[in-house]
């Protein structure tokens, strides 16, 4: 059979791109062990301190938080449909891990009193400056990482926002429980909670995932009590959270769950226990 230059050509096309369809998937499957690999090891050998550190460095380098903007977008459809009728003027906010205020100025625009506070430094200050430049009258406090800041006696809000996604910053558990127990004697409305699910730490490679994760366990290093489903990237800890953890942790700090969804970002409101749920 002849071969002609075009058939020669042709080939050599189909194998180029053959090669790198193989190489790019190769790539994928390195990358997918890696990430199972550190994501099984590092958390346990940090622990819980150091990985509150991590967090802290990671966001101040988190260009998206520190630019006019993102926190000038105002509040994002699925927070605008959860505070639905609290949006008012006669309200007053308490913002908690409020970043570099894109909620407190989207409130502030709306005439709403807001309270903010915020553990990153370099947010806190981003913040203030953006809020100053833009003539809005409230600024953003420096609070401990988890841990509800001191409220003045007295000062009494009408509905609590946790920042875009702080909750599954909050970690072990038992802070996320007392944040929100504290919360209620200050807040006699809902609070509005967004997360991270949980979901397959390490996708197909779960198997290099947990095997990576017993051995860290076994080094004399490690912290045992570090839970499964805290995850590590160069961006930030979190600890993935699922209906199941929302209604648990809020029922144990006297809360009830009204609502609570996973699209398109993972959220739930909570009602403090005594409060009626309007119906309408």
């Amino acid at each position: 059979m002849k071969i002609s230059y075009d058939d020669i050509i042709v080939a050599a096309a189909r194998l180029s791109i053959l090669s790198v369809h193989s190489s790019f998937n190769l790539l994928q499957r390195i990358y997918r062990g890696l990430q199972a690999l550190y994501q099984g090891i590092i958390p346990p050998l940090l622990g819980y301190e150091r990985l509150h550190k991590f967090n802290t460095l990671a966001y101040k380098y988190e260009s998206i938080y520190l630019s006019e903007n993102h926190n000038m977008k105002g509040l994002w459809d699925w927070e605008l449909e959860a505070i639905g009728e609290d949006l008012s003027p006669a309200k007053r906010f308490l913002v908690l891990a409020a970043g570099a205020g894109r909620e407190v100025i989207a409130l502030s625009s709306k005439g709403i009193t807001v309270d903010a506070w915020e553990c990153n430094d370099k947010l806190c200050a981003y913040g203030n400056n953006l809020l100053e430049k833009n003539k809005f009258p409230f600024r953003i406090s420096p609070m401990e990482p988890n841990l509800f800041p001191v409220i003045p006696n007295g000062i009494y809000y009408d509905f609590c926002i946790i920042g875009w996604g702080a909750y599954c910053h909050i970690f072990p558990r038992e802070y996320r429980i007392q944040l929100l127990a504290q919360c209620k004697n200050v807040v006699h409305g809902p609070v509005l909670i967004s997360y991270v699910p949980v979901y397959c730490r390490a996708g197909k490679s779960h198997k290099i995932w947990s095997l990576a994760r017993k051995l860290a366990l076994l080094m004399p290093c490690s912290f045992k009590d570090v839970h499964m489903d805290i995850t590590i990237y160069f961006n930030g800890v979190y600890e993935g959270i699922d209906e199941q953890k929302v209604k648990a942790e809020a029922a144990e700090a006297g809360y009830t769950v009204k609502m609570i969804k996973t699209s398109p970002y993972a959220h739930a409101l909570l009602l403090p226990d005594g409060i009626l749920f309007k119906q309408g």
